[in-house]
């Protein structure tokens, strides 16, 4: 019976992660990023202050920060960060400050605005994190529900390349 549930919680798990690959992949998740601006609500992520793609290697600082430009919009939402390994792992960064391997919001609550506010920054040499690509997501959905809703789902991404 223990290995029957095993096998169940990684298929679910596999199941869960092609879905999150697919969909952040999928033409209607970016629609929903696109409508972002028709919202003007405006999630931002940077790594050491820069956008698209960086390289990092051991001897490199990674200073993680992020932005909400609501444009006054309040409604009730779920805030995300969501962390892809190279491994194809999803982890949730709580607020806390942990990463969890399964969807939690970081936070819940009204949008607000939301300075340049720095989440963290370690030297690449301190993390335990594997060679390759990593993708970093922060965004916001309009349903205050623990759940990612992609319809209203408004996020900004950035990777990042580990070299050692």
């Amino acid at each position: 019976m223990g290995n029957l549930k095993l096998l169940k919680f990684i298929i679910i798990e596999l199941l869960f992660l092609f879905n999150l690959t697919l969909l952040f992949n999928n033409p209607i998740v970016k629609e929903c990023q696109m409508q972002a601006n028709k919202n003007n609500i405006i999630p931002d992520i940077k790594v050491n202050n820069l956008d698209g793609t960086i390289t990092l290697s051991p001897l490199d600082t990674i200073t993680v920060t992020i932005s909400l430009n609501n444009n006054g919009i309040t409604k009730n939402s779920d805030w995300w960060l969501i962390v892809k390994s190279p491994l194809y792992h999803f982890y949730f960064y709580n607020i806390h400050g942990y990463l969890l391997p399964y969807p939690k919001p970081t936070y819940q609550g009204p949008l607000f605005y939301l300075a340049s506010y720095k989440l963290f920054s370690i030297p690449i040499s301190k993390l335990d994190v594997y060679r390759g690509k990593y993708k970093l997501y922060f965004g916001v959905d309009l349903n205050r529900n623990g759940k990612i809703d992609w319809d209203n789902f408004y996020y900004d991404s950035i990777e990042i390349n580990i070299v050692k």
